[in-house]
């Protein structure tokens, strides 16, 4: 459910905390790896719920049940939504080892936009997202009673923890304000004043005073261009020359964005060994979590999901929620771009005898920002091995190693 409200009525109205509209599950919808939306809508809005009650948010939640009865109320409310990255779920046994190897990935984006009503439809202005990405890797004694884990139940736990603990500390540190913004107007045109360094977007809502009343409109363009939804408004606004402005500022702890536009895979044998693998979307979440943690303000990758550049500069997407509606989501461009790249593997046995043998892996990874000379960097770790009882898994290797290397990458990129 999206809406804008009019905010003509409603100008003297304030609340305690700003007010954000919870309004559910999305994911990329054309990914059929991420089929399980409907297990996702249900368990977020569980534990939202609980947040809710629990008053510890920095703003008042309302929930998509609540909305109706209470946007009447609202002076230009931000929406919440769920953006399932990644719900990938491994479940191996290997009778000879005697284990059973558990991986998950289960990556989302926790979405802050406004929305807008256009003669094409309703666009969703994304002003702020925090990912958020859990992986998993273990292994235990294989029981013969033991049944496979129960998808539901394990996915519920990682979200709720991830939300619990990562969301929890990452949403304070966004300074949800209402904000006043200086505009100047001419012949029917306002601009904003320094709109970006004031923590707006392209396409946010803003609100006008005028002696004619409070006229509702939108950022259009890098100039800071407002366009005007209500009837009327250019010539009323035009007629007194100047108008204060306000908004709801949700830029957070930074000023600049971050963004993951690109991944790629350079290296042949890199490319074969994950090539049953999401490994650039993967490589690409990774990052975007790890980057976020060091107090970046991060937008979702461009690399792995199905954005898309349009005319005016910034990226598109449309996205599915868990009713079925297929919707557009917009961002306005980063100003710092990455480019990851996947350049090398290598492995090979470093020490050995008659019972045992150890095992060197290495990982090549490229970071590249705006135009900067892409740096490479350099992973390693080990892995003993019993002679002729154990089996070799490296791709199980590579895989923990590479999820490990993205995080130090992450941190040298700051």
């Amino acid at each position: 459910m999206k809406f804008l409200l009019p905010l003509l009525l409603f100008a003297a109205i304030s609340f305690a905390k700003p007010l954000v509209v919870y309004t559910g599950v999305y994911s990329v919808s054309e990914d059929k790896s991420l089929g399980n939306i409907k297990l996702f809508a249900p368990m977020f809005f569980e534990i939202f719920s609980k947040w809710q009650a629990s008053n510890a948010l920095p703003f008042d939640l309302i929930l998509e049940t609540d909305a109706e009865e209470t946007k009447h109320l609202a002076a230009d409310p931000l929406s919440m939504a769920i953006l399932v990255t990644r719900d990938d779920l491994q479940i191996e046994h290997f009778k000879r080892l005697g284990v059973t190897k558990t991986t998950q990935n289960l990556g989302f984006s926790v979405l802050f936009y406004q929305s807008r009503k256009t003669d094409n439809g309703t666009v969703n202005t994304i002003l702020a997202a925090l990912p958020l990405n859990s992986y998993m890797s273990n292994e235990k004694p294989l029981s013969t009673s033991e049944k496979d884990p129960d998808r539901a139940v394990m996915t519920k736990k990682i979200a709720d923890e991830l939300i619990r603990n990562r969301f929890a500390k990452r949403v304070r540190k966004l300074g949800i304000d209402e904000i006043e913004i200086a505009t100047e107007c001419s012949e029917g045109e306002c601009r904003v004043k320094d709109f970006k360094k004031k923590g707006l977007e392209i396409g946010q809502s803003v609100t006008l005073n005028t002696e004619q009343g409070d006229f509702e409109a939108y950022i259009a363009d890098a100039k800071g261009t407002l366009e005007f939804e209500e009837n009327g408004a250019k010539e009323l606004i035009s007629s007194v020359g100047v108008a204060k402005g306000k908004a709801s500022n949700l830029k957070g702890y930074s000023e600049e964005t971050w963004q993951v536009v690109n991944v790629e895979i350079t290296s042949k044998k890199a490319a074969k060994l994950f090539q049953n693998e999401p490994t650039q979307a993967q490589i690409a979440q990774w990052y975007s979590d790890f980057l976020s943690e060091s107090g970046k303000a991060v937008l979702p990758p461009i690399s792995g999901l199905k954005w898309t550049q349009n005319s005016m500069g910034y990226t598109e997407m449309i996205l599915a929620s868990a009713d079925g509606d297929m919707e557009k989501f917009v961002m306005a461009p980063a100003r710092y771009k990455v480019t990851l790249g996947f350049s090398g593997v290598a492995n090979g046995v470093v020490k050995k005898n008659t019972i045992e043998e150890i095992w060197a892996y290495k990982i090549w990874l490229t970071n590249k920002t705006n135009n900067q000379k892409a740096k490479e960097e350099e992973f390693t770790t080990s892995k003993k091995l019993t002679v002729q009882s154990q089996e070799h898994r490296e791709i199980d290797v590579f895989r923990d190693l590479l999820h490990v290397s993205v995080k130090k990458l992450a941190e040298k990129g700051e």
